[in-house]
């Protein structure tokens, strides 16, 4: 009944944006300009009820083609189609997935259906615009062993500054931490939780798979997780690094190496090239293994690094 009650509130997408999509998913090339330009002509402003055409149970969510990475899943299918491949990948029944800076839910429901009831998902948002909805997405779907956080991953209990998005700017998973003399009037103040504690509060133990993507504060949250990290009890991470933001704490993707690769995790580079993504965007039959390639401890990482880590006793993901 909630179900049903969200839907009607919201609105479900018009048939005929329904078949655009359809035909956009089917085609070879141009996907995404043929997407761009269908949503500045539409006439539908706000929210509708959308299928993630990439789950395989036809879970939904609120759509909303301001937002870019709504957007891309509506009408091409997915988003980071390298993540969705290799989060469906390591997942399997039973496990535990957290999914750090979960925006509207992508990633956090793809893993709901891979890990099964008999799993859990642990998905944290701070920026509380986006947090509302993923908890309407939340409504939209029974799915029980999901919970949801307003929290920032921080390396202490306190609170941030968390610079929101431009709801102008189709990019609206772009929110970051700043120096509360640096905040403008697009700041919050969010709650902000070491992950460590959060899980422990949670009941939750090992996790299999963590995702995490925000925008330069991984530099908080992996030291909110330092005691787990020595104990190994996240088995793999899939990190997305931002250096540009990381250098405005502080810090840099080789100071972060540093501290996985000390605690014994051992990484592989997720190619994210653009004739890769390119390529990964348009196939029909995807190899997880050949997005990856070991990361060498001298090796310069890239201006917008992916890298997958992996515990000592957790199998190779090659």
């Amino acid at each position: 009944m909630r179900t049903h009650d969200a839907e009607h509130a919201v609105g479900a997408a018009p048939l005929w944006m329904k078949a655009a999509a359809r035909v956009v998913r089917r085609l070879p090339f141009a996907r995404y300009r043929v997407m761009n330009a269908l949503s500045t002509l539409s006439p539908v402003r706000g929210p509708f009820v959308a299928r993630i055409p990439a789950s395989l149970q036809g879970l939904r969510f609120e759509c909303d083609l301001r937002n870019g990475l709504a957007r891309e899943v509506f009408f091409t299918g997915q988003y980071e189609p390298q993540e969705t491949c290799l989060v469906r990948a390591l997942l399997r029944p039973g496990d535990t997935f957290l999914d750090v800076g979960a925006h509207w839910g992508y990633f956090t429901f793809l893993a709901a259906e891979a890990v099964t009831r008999s799993g859990r998902v642990v998905a944290v948002e701070a920026d509380p615009r986006i947090h509302r909805t993923l908890m309407a997405n939340l409504a939209l779907n029974q799915l029980p062993h999901v919970s949801a956080l307003h929290v920032a991953a921080a390396a202490a209990e306190g609170t941030v500054k968390l610079e929101g998005y431009d709801e102008a700017q189709d990019n609206w998973g772009i929110s970051r931490v700043r120096d509360a003399s640096q905040a403008s009037a697009r700041a919050f103040s969010v709650p902000a939780r070491p992950l460590d504690a959060v899980l422990d509060e949670l009941g939750v133990g090992r996790v299999s798979l963590v995702k995490m993507d925000i925008e330069g504060a991984e530099v908080f949250a992996l030291a909110g997780m330092s005691q787990g990290l020595q104990a190994h009890r996240y088995e793999r991470l899939l990190l997305e690094l931002h250096p540009p933001q990381l250098r405005e704490h502080g810090s840099d993707p080789a100071e972060l190496t540093g501290m996985l690769t000390e605690s014994g995790y051992r990484g592989w580079v997720v190619d994210h090239s653009p004739e890769a993504t390119r390529r990964w965007a348009y196939a029909r039959v995807l190899e997880p293994r050949m997005l990856l390639r070991p990361l060498s401890p001298s090796e310069p990482l890239d201006v917008w690094p992916h890298v997958l880590w992996v515990a000592p006793g957790i199998p190779s993901p090659v």
